[in-house]
């Protein structure tokens, strides 16, 4: 099975980010061949190409790489304008990048990768799986497109299962982030100290 995730926020590597390279790096093991994807350049894109995952780049435009939430402050004319110019032709080009792939399912790292891309899973008929990792705080409207978009909804906690609305309760699934343990000095396993 070949995966794409498309990670959206190729300019830093925190949190989420760091989550989802541990959990890509061990998908070899059950026979899963993981394809990370950036919309650009960026610290995040690096971090997973040094890891050894395959790492491509599909570059979005430059007005689908605005970030703080800039992308919900657009109304009116210039939001149409930004789906019909900026949007639609790079889901059209993610279509092309995941038939060429043979990719078999799609992984969106968060509710604005699935919003920015989702359309081109739902387009091939491809499985598409929203991985949520912190409470919302955005609009509930933007929440549900993205719920809408997915087939499965993980989340990283029974906490944050309050932040999926109850018709998507049924896709959703906790997940917990993994923590790496190691073998202390008496045999217990411990969790081991961040790097």
């Amino acid at each position: 099975m070949r995966a794409l995730f498309f990670v959206d926020v190729p300019h830093r590597f925190t949190g989420a980010q760091r989550s989802l390279l541990a959990s890509v790096s061990h998908l070899h093991n059950y026979g899963i061949e993981p394809v990370a994807l950036f919309p650009s350049a960026g610290v995040c894109c690096s971090a997973f190409r040094n890891a050894g995952i395959r790492t491509e780049i599909l570059q979005a435009p430059p007005r689908l790489l605005v970030f703080q939430k800039g992308l919900l402050r657009l109304r009116g004319s210039e939001l149409i304008d930004v789906i019909a110019n900026d949007m639609v032709p790079y889901v059209s080009s993610l279509q092309l990048f995941a038939r060429n792939e043979r990719i078999d399912v799609f992984h969106y790292n968060a509710p604005r990768g699935i919003i920015l891309a989702g359309l081109a899973s739902r387009a091939l008929g491809l499985p598409s799986v929203l991985h949520h990792r912190a409470f919302a705080n955005f609009s509930r409207k933007y929440f549900a497109i993205a719920e809408l978009l997915a087939d499965r909804i993980i989340v990283v906690s029974r906490a944050l299962e309050s932040d999926v609305d109850p018709p998507f309760l049924g896709r959703t699934r906790v997940v917990y982030n993994g923590v790496p343990l190691v073998l202390a000095e008496g045999g217990d396993a411990q969790a081991s100290p961040p790097e």
